[in-house]
């Protein structure tokens, strides 16, 4: 092994003993807590969206739906804070915790999203110091911490990003893809990026592990679980008002603190989703690699929900651009730390990585990038 070599090895295992310290003291300076009256008013309460997902889960078990009326017949609404808005998947999945113990069950959930992000970091296909910049960075970021002590689902939907992005185009990829869409529906649009790309095979893999985890928890949720969860997307309608405690950051709510009115809000959402295709349509004339990127990113603003949590995906492109151009480009990670800016980082992420050049493709990986066995 070189010198140069055994300085990486260095750098980055420091990179990762600092990044594990640091999550040790986030655990151990909020710690468990058992809930109580007033909890959800604290702005970082432990276990606040976590205990929001057991709700659903004891409802599931309880009355056979994880949804509540407000969630299923009315307009989208910031609060009361433990309104349940994901699929029945994540409902199925937390039924074993149910009857633990609170401390117990959150400290595992914190557990799997310290094993979730070096997991994500550890499987990224980039150069091994990569890797563990990338985590040492992103463990410090606003994201990270926030869904940490939150335990929010944005830090575990990084390894099933991840694998699509190692595996591309590969059953396992899709698999996890489908995981990752069953989390966070606005994933779906990877879908269509698929279909714009002709990978049907691809395409046929990820609908087909979709049906598998429906068929899996049908017998836990019924049909019914599911009409209501399309129900809920269904009315999901962000009111063009902000309430106390409003974190949305999508260019309408931008737009609203400008003073904007409904009308003019509804036009910025428009053309928020049309940013956010123009650039999926723009990146099929690159490599594959850069183009699932860009359409990872889009995923972010063609829907009119950007909390700030949502920023921890930006260590995926971060590290490609950090491999593929600059190490540098890792300091995007900190633009986390300014939410109110959200939206605006993840438009300049977008814009580097259509405007940064790729390699230059063989001819048998021109084919390929293109869903076409050579």
């Amino acid at each position: 092994m070189t010198r140069r070599h055994l300085g990486e090895v260095a750098i980055g295992g420091a990179a990762i003993a600092v990044a594990c310290a640091w999550l040790a003291y986030v655990f151990l300076r909020f710690g468990p807590i058992e809930m109580a009256s007033g909890i959800w008013d604290d702005y970082f309460a432990w276990g606040l969206d976590y205990g929001a997902y057991l709700d659903a889960a004891a409802r599931l078990a309880a009355e056979g739906t994880p949804y509540t009326l407000e969630v299923t017949a009315g307009a989208y609404e910031s609060g009361p804070t433990g309104l349940y808005y994901y699929s029945p998947v994540l409902a199925v999945a937390l039924l074993p915790a149910v009857d633990a113990s609170w401390t117990a069950s959150s400290t595992l959930w914190f557990v799997a999203h310290v094993l979730a992000l070096g997991a994500a970091c550890a499987l990224m296909p980039v150069r091994p110091l990569t890797r563990a910049l990338a985590f040492l960075v992103v463990a410090f970021t606003l994201p990270i911490f926030k869904d940490a002590v939150y335990g929010n689902v944005s830090t575990l939907l990084l390894l099933p990003m991840v694998l699509s992005w190692r595996w591309l185009d590969r059953p396992l990829g899709s698999i996890a893809l489908a995981v990752g869409i069953a989390i966070r529906p606005s994933l779906g649009l990877i879908l269509i990026w698929q279909g714009l790309r002709r990978c049907w095979r691809a395409l046929a893999w990820t609908v087909g592990a979709g049906l598998v985890l429906i068929l899996l928890t049908l017998p836990f949720t019924g049909f019914g679980s599911y009409l209501d969860y399309l129900d809920a997307l269904r009315n999901l309608n962000v009111p063009s008002t902000l309430g106390e405690g409003w974190e949305n950051r999508d260019l309408g709510a931008v737009a609203m603190s400008l003073g904007a009115g409904t009308e003019l809000v509804g036009f910025v959402r428009l053309g928020s989703i049309g940013l956010g295709v123009a650039a999926v349509l723009l990146s099929l004339r690159r490599d594959r690699e850069t183009s699932y990127m860009v359409t990872l990113m889009a995923t972010l603003i063609v829907v009119p929900i950007l909390w700030d949590h949502y920023l921890a995906m930006l260590v995926i492109p971060a590290a490609f651009l950090a491999d593929r151009w600059r190490p540098i480009a890792l300091l995007l990670l900190l633009l986390s730390w300014l939410p109110v800016f959200s939206v605006f980082a993840v438009l300049l992420v977008l814009l580097l990585l259509l405007v940064v050049p790729g390699p230059t493709p063989t001819p048998k990986a021109e084919t390929e990038a293109q869903g076409v066995p050579a």
